[in-house]
């Protein structure tokens, strides 16, 4: 790992490892940490960016994620998100063709721009860009772990991802005293 001053959490790592700590749940894939993303090991505030890339489909509580990204996130850090478009051309085509919606059947849920919108709210993760985007796994984010703030806006229909990026707000240890609510939202 990197000195303490600037720490990148992956989320969900799978076999491409961005972070200075990688965290998933399957042992084969060789992270740094197994654990569940519901409950990340570490201490509050322990990281400036946390990067969860094609991993909320997969959990059963999207909330519950997002809460302890939150948690584990320093008061000026940045979270990077990226999910599958279900406004993909190819996914519609699918479901005219197939008659039925189609997802990858390891996926639990499907997330368009206003859900994203309402869980960081309820979080308390204030989003600086949410956008369309034709790179899987959003890896133009990362070189040599940096993080990099530009997000270029594409339409939706011929994108495969929807990025977001978030941070929490300056000084925040006010609003993080008030406790999260238990209840997932879904």
């Amino acid at each position: 790992m990197k000195g303490l001053s600037s720490l990148t959490l992956d989320l969900g790592c799978g076999y491409r490892k961005r972070g200075d700590v990688n965290i998933d749940i399957r042992k084969k894939v060789k992270p740094t940490v197994i654990a569940d993303v519901h409950y990340i090991p570490f201490k509050n505030r322990t990281f400036d960016v946390i990067c969860c890339f094609e991993v909320i489909e997969h959990v059963i509580s999207p909330f519950k994620l997002l809460s302890e990204s939150y948690r584990v996130l320093r008061d000026t850090g940045k979270f990077i998100l990226s999910t599958p478009n279900p406004y993909f051309w190819r996914k519609i085509a699918k479901t005219i063709l197939f008659g039925r919606a189609y997802a990858a059947r390891d996926h639990i849920s499907t997330f368009t721009m206003p859900v994203i919108e309402n869980l960081f709210k309820k979080i308390g993760l204030i989003i600086e860009s949410m956008n369309y985007s034709e790179t899987p796994w959003a890896s133009v984010y990362f070189k040599n772990n940096k993080f990099k703030d530009s997000v270029i806006p594409i339409r939706a229909l011929g994108m495969r991802q929807l990025l977001v990026t978030a941070h929490t707000r300056e000084n925040d240890h006010i609003a993080r005293a008030q406790p999260l609510r238990s209840i997932d939202p879904r």
